[in-house]
């Protein structure tokens, strides 16, 4: 089996509520616009943004309907940050 020679380990987690912004200003639409149709405040949304709020399957669903992106993407992207987040934060404790 071959030795692989390069590996991707990041030491950052990039939350997938940074999807929701990139495609709000690729499609011009406010956060405002977008919280009302998503139905959640604007507020909840800034949260979803930063990662500070998880976004669950039901919330997939309200941004596959908005934004476009299939449900999978979403509930894969909200694994793969929890589980890099939480790898991030055990390391960090071991080492301090």
């Amino acid at each position: 089996m071959p030795t692989r020679k390069h590996s991707y380990d990041p030491n950052y987690a990039i939350p997938p509520g940074a999807t929701i912004a990139a495609e709000l200003d690729f499609i011009a639409m406010s956060r405002a616009e977008a919280a009302g149709r998503l139905g959640v405040s604007e507020e909840h949304l800034a949260r979803m943004i930063r990662g500070d709020v998880a976004i669950d399957p039901e919330m997939a669903q309200r941004l596959e309907v908005l934004l476009e992106i299939p449900v999978r993407f979403w509930v894969s992207a909200q694994a793969y940050y929890d589980e890099l987040k939480s790898k991030l934060e055990r390391e960090a404790s071991c080492s301090s």
